[in-house]
């Protein structure tokens, strides 16, 4: 696949916030790039993409590219790096979990569609949406489905949760329903879990030199958010009947946003 090494400058003013990067026309051509296309952006600490468009007349033939200051934060670079440049395919985003990154009113979910239409991302990309005359920041948490990049489009899915609160799992095993059920309660009743699955198990294990065969145990799966997930492993641990419990996370990489707002509004963040 070709790629590009370019020299990074800054972004035209009209495109702050666009998601777009500039090259001339014959990087374009070298990429079998066309306007509108989705490029990944490479640097030494990070990689993003961005929509491809051609420089002015008075840039051609400058082996540069312009992109903005959250395009160069993203892919970790500055004004006078070299970065790695090539085309890509971007899915059409399904979902897409932020966090803003300040104080942020209320925003429906339909109105950040409608300013991000066609804006390529990345999960971990820092995005600007537009808002009464300024701009507010957002971290991208998560996007649906898993691709290289995703693009959005007036249909995808927007769910924004208080910072740090993307989703969690944790779970551990139990020696019996009873030991079970009471943290499961325990803990959705304290706000540190939203919703608890609890369901037999047989383990086969080896304790104190002996190998334990077909033991019946309770696995439970805690579903919680980022934010509140030390305090839930704390209390796991705090109150467990094991002498060794295992609490173990597990990692999240996308969830539909109805189900991330109700998680987050049940363990004391965000709304539904």
């Amino acid at each position: 696949m070709n790629r590009l090494f370019l020299k990074v400058l800054e972004a035209y003013t009209r495109d702050v916030g666009r998601g777009v990067a500039r090259m001339d026309h014959n990087s374009m051509d070298t990429l079998g790039a066309s306007a509108g296309d989705v490029i990944e952006i490479k640097g030494k600490k990070g990689r993003t993409v961005a929509k491809c468009l051609p420089l002015y007349p008075s840039d051609e033939d400058k082996e540069i590219i312009r992109i903005d200051g959250l395009g160069r934060n993203n892919s970790g670079v500055e004004m006078g790096d070299t970065i790695m440049v090539r085309k890509i395919k971007a899915a059409a985003a399904e979902r897409v979990v932020v966090e803003p990154l300040e104080s942020a009113p209320p925003i429906d979910g339909r109105y950040m569609a409608d300013s991000l239409e066609s804006v390529p991302l990345v999960k971990g990309d820092y995005i600007m949406v537009p808002y009464f005359g300024g701009r507010i920041t957002f971290r991208v948490m998560s996007v649906a489905p898993a691709s290289d990049a995703v693009q959005v489009g007036k249909n995808t899915e927007f769910s924004i949760v208080a910072g740090g609160e993307g989703p969690a799992m944790i779970v551990s095993t139990y020696p019996d329903m009873d030991a079970a059920s009471k943290a499961a309660t325990d803990l959705v009743r304290d706000g540190l879990a939203a919703c608890v699955n609890v369901s037999e198990v047989s383990s086969f294990y080896s304790w104190e030199g002996k190998l334990m065969t077909g033991e019946r145990e309770q696995i439970a799966i805690f579903k919680t958010t980022l934010s509140r997930k030390e305090d839930l492993k704390e209390a796991i641990s705090r109150t467990h009947p094991y002498d060794v419990p295992e609490i173990a996370e597990i990692s999240v990489s996308d969830i539909n946003g109805p189900y991330m707002r109700w998680l987050a509004c049940s363990t004391g963040g965000g709304r539904q």
